[in-house]
């Protein structure tokens, strides 16, 4: 078993409830880990809440990177795992190599598990300053909207190739009619995602 390849147990006597296994870790998905600890402590109703207070594709996300932290474990056992333990694992992040953004959010999908079940907070100084200090290595890099005219945009709708809506080809009025929705829209991609095709709103 697991246990026998030395996978350690957490004490963790600041909190009711005793101790959190890595082998617990390994066993349950991010969202059973934090019903099972809260269940001990707060009741199956608080329990079953807490976790799923998010959207559902947060959750879905969530997951995703608690199975990347699941991993990291399973191939570093046997280990304890403590604040040393998880800053390295940010770092491993950092070298894989994942952008600061992404790797916030990977520590985001923990901040649960190990604040409840490890008392461990994300927000103490030590992962902010690693963070800091992702940032400064890797900065975000600004992306500039592509510079264009509307004006010569227009001029080639006017074209031959756009001109005649009942003549021209069903995709050439597709791109026509994008476009002029778009340009009304003014941008604003809500409105575009909001617009509905069915008859009573055509």
């Amino acid at each position: 078993t697991r246990e026998d390849k030395g996978v350690q147990t957490i004490p963790d006597s600041k909190r009711k409830g005793g101790s959190t296994s890595t082998t617990r870790v390994l066993q349950l998905t991010r969202v059973e880990l934090l019903q099972w600890k809260l269940g001990k402590e707060l009741g199956e109703e608080i329990a079953r809440i807490i976790p799923l207070r998010f959207s559902n594709s947060s959750i879905l996300l969530y997951e995703n990177y608690w199975n990347y932290f699941k991993q990291y474990v399973a191939n570093n056992i046997p280990c304890i795992i403590n604040k040393k333990f998880v800053l390295h694992y940010l770092l491993y992040l950092f070298h894989k190599p994942l952008a600061p953004n992404t790797i916030m959010v990977h520590k985001a999908a923990l901040s649960d598990p190990l604040n409840y079940c490890f008392n461990i907070s994300t927000s103490d100084k030590e992962f902010k300053d690693l963070i800091m200090y992702f940032r400064k290595v890797r900065p975000i890099k600004k992306k500039l909207p592509p510079q264009w005219k509307v004006s010569l945009v227009l001029k080639y709708l006017k074209s031959p190739l756009f001109l005649q809506n009942n003549s021209i080809s069903l995709s050439c009025l597709f791109m026509k009619c994008i476009f002029l929705i778009a340009l009304a829209s003014g941008s604003r991609v809500s409105e575009i995602s909001a617009l509905r095709r069915d008859i009573n709103h055509l």
